[in-house]
């Protein structure tokens, strides 16, 4: 069986995604995936020749590695979300577009209509940071209004000391205040600052993040939002482009990936009259949507009778509880469809529903196509390639 090497970078945020997809884009060619934790280059020219790969995937997103040409050389290789700086005009590269992922994220909040905006930067010099920073900054100013840079500091810092530092950031800032931070880390640290200071969020501060690392945005409170970048896609990306190439002497491919959607969750729910009940029912409605939570269920969360539990539900969202639950069950198997090869008859059950034929109809009344059709759409997005922003979508 030929074999793919995947070497990874010693961080681990958002890797899983990245591997995922390699992993699926290789299966379907026959390929087995091999992976290695990157930490000297080593090891990449010692696995290649003891190998003999079809080629590799060398991932890096966080990590300054300067690769030997004469390694890159040996086998069709792509760096996958490498510092661009790093990168070689004549090895192939797929890395995010900080620029699209900065601009969309503004787009987002200055939708809020909030009094003014900020970006919260990362504690180490990273390219991502930078650039994400001075498209959401631009992107704001082009609005016409004001926007704020958070510095958290750069070097190792006590986390006391760094939510000092973001809590005397955030303090004169006008509020409402729409906050866009580097990754789903510094958001959860906003959010600690926050609370500590006496701000609400997200009445005070509407708060969102990068990377939509579930274990960090799930399990803060409130909920955090966050934009959900591409890496699965970017991973299959990879892939192709080694399929592609029969040699290496084949000219090297240079491509991006963006934003996917903005995964909202209580860190953006800005309503006057979003009470507490119905911000603990639009959690459990997303933690518990695929998993056949009832309206029942989630209005039993609320210390009054089911039809108030409903009015208020609906007067905070404009939309009933059935309407939510369904809303997300949608979104997840939007999902699947866009990232897995599951049976497409398997949706359904992976979404928390017995009966498939309901399901399936909901599916097209909520997006106006089958879920075949979804599915052939959405490899043809990934097919495409580059950097994703104005069409990515809204979870």
């Amino acid at each position: 069986m030929d074999t793919l090497l995947y070497f990874q970078s010693t961080a681990t945020t958002s890797a899983m995604r990245k591997l995922d997809g390699v992993s699926q884009a290789a299966k379907e060619r026959g390929w087995l995936v091999a992976r290695f934790d990157l930490h000297d280059p080593r090891q990449i020219h010692d696995e290649i020749l003891a190998w003999t790969p079809v080629g590799c995937v060398v991932e890096f997103a966080t990590d300054d590695i300067s690769l030997p040409q004469r390694t890159l050389g040996l086998v069709p290789t792509v760096l996958l979300d490498c510092n661009p700086s790093l990168a070689r005009r004549n090895v192939s590269t797929v890395v995010q577009h900080p620029v699209s992922i900065g601009a969309f994220a503004a787009e987002h909040l200055l939708g809020m209509d909030l009094a003014a905006y900020a970006y919260v930067g990362w504690a180490e010099r990273k390219f991502w940071d930078r650039m994400r920073r001075g498209a959401f900054t631009r992107a704001v100013r082009a609005a016409g209004r004001p926007c704020f840079q958070i510095d958290p500091g750069k070097g190792p810092a006590s986390i006391g000391t760094l939510r000092a530092r973001i809590a005397a950031g955030i303090a004169p800032l006008p509020k409402p205040v729409g906050i866009y931070c580097a990754n789903d880390a510094m958001a959860a640290q906003v959010l600690e600052a926050a609370n500590g200071a006496g701000l609400s969020v997200p009445n005070d501060i509407a708060l969102l993040g990068t990377d939509n690392e579930e274990h960090i945005c799930e399990n803060s409170v409130p909920t955090l939002s966050s934009v959900e970048l591409d890496f699965a896609g970017a991973g299959r990306r990879c892939v192709d482009i080694i399929a592609e190439r029969t040699g290496t002497g084949e000219a090297a491919v240079h491509e991006t990936f963006g934003p996917l959607r903005i995964v909202r969750r209580s860190s953006t729910r800005r309503s006057p009259r979003l009470d507490r009940c119905v911000v603990v029912a639009l959690d459990m409605i997303r933690a518990r949507a695929t998993s056949g939570l009832s309206p029942r269920e989630v209005a039993a969360a609320f210390p009054c009778s089911r039809r108030m539990a409903e009015m208020r539900f609906r007067a905070a969202t404009g939309h009933s509880i059935l309407d939510e639950i369904h809303d997300v069950q949608i979104e997840h198997a939007k999902r699947i469809l866009e990232t897995t090869h599951a049976k497409v008859s398997m949706v359904p059950s992976m979404c928390g529903y017995e009966s498939n034929p309901f399901f399936m109809a909901l599916f097209r009344r909520k997006t106006g196509r089958p879920m075949h059709e979804w599915r052939n759409l959405g490899a043809a997005r990934a097919k495409g390639g580059g950097a994703r922003g104005a069409g990515a979508g809204t979870e």
